[in-house]
């Protein structure tokens, strides 16, 4: 996995307000005996990405009445689960609408034992939790949330695509169309991703394949092993990726029922 970190978290406080109501009564948020009731966080997502280089913001919506947010965390790998620790406190001001606790490898390695010297040697898959306590007025405690920061394969996400298809409509005879469309990267492992062939042309949920990032930037491209339709790559072209822009350039191609070309060339940038 590579490059990696981010997803910040849109709020909601009427979903907060909700979601506070129906959690104040319940026992096991207790974490201090007889906390006053209320003194709930909300997380603005309970469920992060983290990849190669970036940070995580770790995001609660705060409720009336507390005074600190502090995180715990633990990390899962392999099956295995980290000793927990304290991560950080943040106060929170009676003005806060939301309070974060924001973090770089370096902090999210710090007091956990066996993890790599660089994020370079996180596996996809492998995560950290963090247990979210609330510190009432009184100095009383509520456990309010726990937050998955999962570590993602750095091109997974939403693509913005403007495409080109040559379409062999009768042997030999070629018509071209130009599309935009909207493609959605999965996650294979830490170099590979899983996406749909020129889906806003076909609509066609069949046609998906795999796309590697190597070394060098370039993109090999492959037929995912149950893919109902088999993409392979236009002959005297090389698909790439720049890291900077965060576009890829793709030239694939497959035949249809009939055994009739189509012939693709997509710009996919990410949408941040």
């Amino acid at each position: 996995m590579s490059n990696m970190i981010k997803k910040i978290f849109a709020l909601s406080l009427s979903a907060a307000v909700a979601l506070s109501a129906m959690s104040c009564g319940d026992p096991e948020d207790l974490v201090t005996e007889d906390a006053k009731a209320g003194g709930l966080v909300v997380p603005v997502d309970d469920e992060l990405s983290y990849v190669t280089g970036a940070t995580i913001d770790v995001a609660v919506v705060p409720t009336v009445g507390i005074k600190q947010v502090k995180y715990y965390k633990t990390f899962s790998m392999d099956g295995e689960v980290s000793a927990e620790v304290l991560a950080g406190t943040v106060d929170v001001a009676a003005d806060d609408d939301v309070v974060s606790y924001t973090a770089d490898y370096a902090s999210l390695k710090n007091g956990i034992a066996g993890l790599p010297d660089t994020d370079a040697g996180l596996v996809v898959g492998d995560f950290w939790s963090f247990r979210v306590v609330a510190v009432l007025e009184d100095g009383r405690e509520v456990q309010s949330a726990v937050i998955k920061a999962i570590v993602d394969n750095p091109y997974s996400g939403d693509y913005e695509t403007e495409g080109t298809i040559v379409r062999e409509t009768s042997p030999g005879v070629y018509a071209t169309n130009e599309y935009t469309d909207e493609k959605a990267l999965s996650t294979i492992d830490g170099n590979t991703c899983q996406t749909f062939g020129a889906l806003g042309w076909f609509n066609n949920p069949t046609i998906f394949f795999n796309l590697t990032v190597n070394e060098d930037n370039t993109v090999t491209i492959e037929a995912a092993p149950d893919a109902g339709v088999a993409i392979t790559p236009t002959p005297g072209k090389t698909s790439t990726y720049d890291p900077e822009a965060k576009v890829f350039t793709l030239y694939y191609q497959y035949a249809n029922a009939s055994g009739l070309t189509r012939v693709i060339t997509e710009t996919v940038t990410r949408v941040e």
